[in-house]
């Protein structure tokens, strides 16, 4: 314990626009599903990678840092007696007849401990962090460790960024003249305290912005979600109190509060923005300064539902397909979208010259890694093609073949989502920042100039990955009245454009 004090200092509570790496290790395809050893999150950077790379590029020897390590594992749930699997009968996700999620078939057990750890890969103490221990650990420890635990993380934090360019969250037009009850109710300062007031549920709660109430979040059509409270509540009162804030999701940055939001009003209902959320919570005992995340807002839970769920068991139910696995075997999992950037990477992962610069038998050794940190790694375009090249041609994520056949959903050990590479590959672009379906030809042309960028500044001398693709046009005119020859050169290209008349 007195070295994860001394490291104490170093600590830092996560804020929602923190960049938090702890669902996959930055460098490589690793996750917390992948083996014991999990993720280890930096307590001060946030980076996530596996122990190997946790102190790449660092500039001292031995120097020493604090972590969390994360790990996961998922376990099939018993069958009830008599239940059997069935076809879908509905195009539909997670309900009665329709394609299962890993939540109905699995469940998954997280496990935590916080590490410090030499440069050398020396683990000078490790102890577990859960419920029961956690108020033997330093505050600043506690208070990071929980921020990074409910945060939502980078892979939801870039789907949501590309939800969020399809879809802008408007400004209720109801917050300046909400009416509001002075009607005594103040709201706890704990969350043990927090229920709904129509069936006592403890999650998923939503606070009337008007007169205090405390309700569960709307109930789906096939029964699933919460209890409905606040909504029946909102009709109740005449629908006079529209706006609800999500109990658990507000916290600050700055003098930024977020929070989810939501109108129940008819001409709007849905995620709204409300600018002067602080003061109306303020009237209701809640000083937002301080408050730290403990629930998912409902566009992360969303997104955090895709991310997580195999489309491809979708795609491909009820196919005859012939399974294959081991090194240049390796399939991406659809994000959604995003066939696209799947098949344009596959493209380049068969072809020698790409494999050679880019992929490695090692996942924890390429000179694209050298002189990257685990922090700026995700945003280095060479760090992530390694990354994603290494994992199509190594066959290091194969499924073994003996678990190829396995009913349900597969493994997340075995999934492959390009999710950082698709994020920093389209961020400036846009169309390929979206979550919207686009065009392979202009995405490999895309991709060329951005590799093209990105090899030139590490390597000024080295052949750009584009001259693979390179090619220059000419064309010859002949003069019909002395059969003189004309040659117009011109500027090279990377994809012919045959046009086919119609």
């Amino acid at each position: 314990m007195e070295e994860i004090k001394a490291l104490a200092s170093k600590c830092r509570v996560a804020t929602p626009s923190d960049t938090v790496v702890h669902s996959e290790c930055a460098f490589t395809f690793y996750t917390p599903f992948s083996n014991e050893k999990g993720i280890l999150v930096n307590l001060n950077t946030f980076a996530g990678t596996i122990p190997e790379l946790a102190f790449s590029s660092s500039s001292s020897s031995d120097a020493k840092e604090i972590f969390l390590r994360v790990v996961k594992e998922r376990v099939e749930k018993p069958k009830e007696e008599g239940e059997e699997n069935k076809a879908p009968t509905k195009l539909a996700i997670g309900v009665e007849g329709g394609f299962a999620t890993d939540d109905d078939k699995y469940q998954v057990n997280v496990s935590h401990s916080i590490v410090v750890m030499e440069a050398s890969g020396k683990i000078l103490v490790e102890l577990p962090y859960d419920e029961a221990t956690k108020s033997s650990f330093p505050d600043a420890v506690t208070r990071s460790v929980e921020s990074v635990i409910n945060h939502v993380g980078l892979a939801v934090q870039q789907d949501l960024t590309a939800w969020q360019d399809d879809e802008e969250i408007p400004v209720t037009k109801y917050y300046e003249s909400l009416p509001f009850v002075d009607n005594g109710v103040t709201i706890s300062p704990d969350p043990k305290q927090w229920k709904c007031e129509k069936s006592g549920a403890t999650d998923n709660l939503w606070l009337n912005l008007s007169d205090g109430f405390i309700g569960g979040g709307r109930k789906n059509w096939d029964g699933s979600g919460g209890s409905n409270g606040a909504l029946d509540h909102f009709k109740e009162t005449g629908e006079q109190y529209p706006l609800v804030v999500k109990l658990g999701t507000i916290t600050t940055e700055g003098s930024t509060v977020h929070a989810d939001c939501f109108s129940y009003a008819t001409d709007e209902d849905g995620p709204v923005k409300i600018p002067n959320v602080a003061e109306l919570l303020s009237k209701r005992g809640i000083q937002v300064a301080g408050l730290q995340k403990t629930e998912k807002s409902t566009a992360e839970l969303e997104v955090e539902l895709n991310a997580n769920y195999a489309f491809d068991a979708i795609t491909e139910s009820g196919s005859k397909l012939v399974s294959v696995t081991g090194p240049g075997y390796q399939g991406l999992q659809n994000l959604g979208n995003s066939c696209y950037l799947n098949s344009v990477v596959q493209l380049f992962a068969k072809m020698p010259e790409f494999e050679k610069r880019y992929s490695a038998t090692n996942v924890t050794q390429h000179t694209f890694f050298q002189g990257i940190t685990p922090r700026n790694a995700p945003n280095d375009l060479l760090t992530q093609t390694v990354k994603l090249a290494t994992a199509l041609t190594s066959g290091v994520y194969a499924i073994p073949k003996e678990e190829l056949e396995t009913d349900g959903p597969t493994n997340p050990k075995y999934r492959l989502a390009p999710r950082m590479f698709k994020h920093l590959i389209g961020k400036d672009h846009v169309d390929f920042r979206t979550g919207q379906q686009q065009d392979a030809a202009q995405f490999l042309q895309y991709l060329l100039e951005q590799l093209d960028r990105a090899e030139m500044k590490k390597e000024k001398n080295q052949v750009k990955t584009s001259s693979l693709f390179s090619f220059e046009t000419q064309d010859r005119l002949v003069c019909s009245s002395d059969q003189k020859i004309k040659y117009k050169s011109h500027a090279p290209e990377t994809v012919w454009s045959l046009r086919v008349p119609m």
